[in-house]
């Protein structure tokens, strides 16, 4: 029998994130649907944003409308899909597109799940929720303040 075991504090130097399975529901890396890796880890990438009234470029999908029909997801940046991305990086590419880094309620909720690259299986960049280490706003679901994420994920967006 296997056991797995969750981290929570990262060794000397290096932080770690959230990464949640790609269609909400488990992945062969962890069974639980989320984990943490260290921000320099590679993985891929799904991102989110918000369109009012379906007012969304066509790249972007709804998949969660029952959860929150203004979250909208895709897989593909600038026609790549992107399954090697650090922490950072997984932010300036989700930036690029005009969007951000999904929550990890929004990946559990299915807001991400089936926008394409194979990714549902994989474990996805979820942004960082209350009390974690941050130096910019991006890396948060909320604000980075005094150098920790703040804000309850689940109502920021709502």
């Amino acid at each position: 029998s296997s056991q797995t075991t969750t981290t929570t504090e990262a060794p000397p130097g290096e932080a770690l994130k959230a990464i949640v399975c790609g269609n909400g529901g488990n992945c062969a890396e962890a069974p639980e649907g989320w984990d943490v890796a260290n921000t320099y880890d590679r993985h891929e990438v799904r991102c989110c944003r918000e369109c009012i009234d379906g007012n969304c470029p066509r790249a972007w999908k709804e998949k969660c409308p029952f959860y929150d029909d203004e979250v909208y997801a895709r897989s593909k940046i600038k026609g790549a899909c992107r399954e090697d991305a650090t922490f950072l990086e997984a932010i300036a590419l989700c930036n690029s597109v005009g969007g951000r880094l999904c929550t990890p309620w929004e990946v559990f909720e299915g807001c991400a799940a089936g926008t394409g690259c194979g990714f549902d299986r994989e474990m996805v960049w979820a942004c960082s929720y209350e009390g974690h280490e941050c130096e910019e706003d991006a890396e948060c679901c909320g604000l980075c303040v005094e150098g920790f994420c703040e804000g309850d994920p689940q109502d920021l967006f709502a």
